[in-house]
C-alpha cells in the first residue's frame, strides 16, 4: 500500500497512464485528484471507461485525497495519483502530503501559457506554483511517457 508515481496530466487517463505508465510501474489503483471533477458524473463515468482492466479507481476532490492518503486508504498495492493541474499538487503539499518526486507530463497550453514542449505549457502562476514544490523538496521532472527521456524541470523553467 504505497503512492508509487505522482503526475500532473490534464487529460488525467489516457493511453500513456492506462498502458505505459501503469504497466511499467505495476498499478493496481489510480487516484484521480480534482475538485471539479470529482463533481462530474460524465468525467467519473469517461474515467471508469479509460481505467485498465484489474486497476482500481478513485476520484477525489483535494481535501478528501488529503484525508484518503493521511489515512492510508488505498485499496492497491501500488498506487498512482494523477492531478488536472499542478495547483491541485501544491493543495495536496499544502495540506501536509509528502511527495518526493511529481512527474509533470501533460501541462497543457491555453491562453496565456508559454509552450515549453510538446505537453509542457506553463503561465506565471503554474510557474510560482513549481517553485513553491521546489523549495518544498520535491523533484519535478518533465516525461510525458516512459520511453521518453526524463527531464529536470529546471531545463524549461528557473526554479
Amino acid at each position: 500500500m504505497a503512492i508509487v508515481f505522482w503526475r500532473v496530466d490534464g487529460r488525467l487517463i489516457h493511453g500513456q497512464i492506462a498502458i505505459a505508465w501503469s504497466r511499467l510501474l505495476g498499478i493496481d489503483e489510480i487516484i484521480v485528484v480534482n475538485d471539479e471533477v470529482s463533481r462530474d458524473e460524465t468525467q467519473t463515468m469517461l474515467l471508469e471507461f479509460a481505467t485498465p482492466p484489474g486497476v482500481k479507481l478513485k476520484i477525489c476532490s483535494v481535501a478528501d485525497a488529503i484525508t484518503l492518503i493521511n489515512n492510508n486508504e488505498f485499496e492497491g498495492n501500488r498506487t498512482m495519483v494523477v492531478f488536472k493541474y499542478i495547483k491541485d499538487a501544491v493543495r495536496i503539499v499544502e495540506g501536509g502530503i509528502n511527495i518526493k518526486s511529481l512527474n509533470i507530463g501533460g501541462a497543457y497550453f491555453s491562453e496565456g501559457k508559454t509552450q515549453y514542449n510538446k505537453a509542457l505549457a506553463l503561465d506565471e502562476n503554474d510557474i510560482e506554483d513549481l517553485r513553491y514544490l521546489s523549495r518544498k523538496g520535491v523533484e519535478l521532472f518533465y516525461q510525458v511517457a516512459p520511453m521518453n527521456e526524463k527531464e529536470p524541470l529546471s531545463k524549461y523553467v528557473s526554479l
